[in-house]
């Protein structure tokens, strides 16, 4: 079985000089409106407000079994508490999209996306 230290290990058993990648743009995306880098680095704060939210929705739903578990919970208060979570869930998954969770959106749908995270 292999892990990444063991992996890292081989690697460097190889002697292998690897080549570092100096001056041009890394992963360019190429679209109408310009060139786009900085996959990872591009709009940390959306990102974050992604990853905050994808926290409470998972608190939310562990919070959420263990009311359906509870014996005392009624069908309406597990239909409520159902309806209620999908608003999240579905701003969430939109916020999977490729042009979302790697930042490449344009302004105003960075800021939709936003808005959609804020609502809810």
């Amino acid at each position: 079985m292999s892990t990444p230290s063991r992996f890292t290990d081989a690697l460097k058993k190889e002697n292998i000089a690897w080549p570092v990648v100096e001056g041009d743009p890394f992963l360019p995306y190429i679209a109408e409106a310009g060139i786009w880098t900085g996959f990872f680095s591009s709009r940390p704060g959306f990102k974050k407000q992604i990853k905050d939210t994808s926290a409470f929705f998972n608190a939310e739903q562990n919070a959420y079994a263990r009311w359906q578990i509870d014996q005392n919970t009624s069908v309406a208060d597990i239909n409520k508490m159902n309806k209620a979570s999908f608003f999240l869930e579905d701003s969430l998954s939109v916020m999977q999209h490729h042009d979302a969770i790697t930042g490449t959106s344009s302004q105003h749908v960075i800021m939709d996306y936003q808005w959609r995270l804020y609502q809810r």
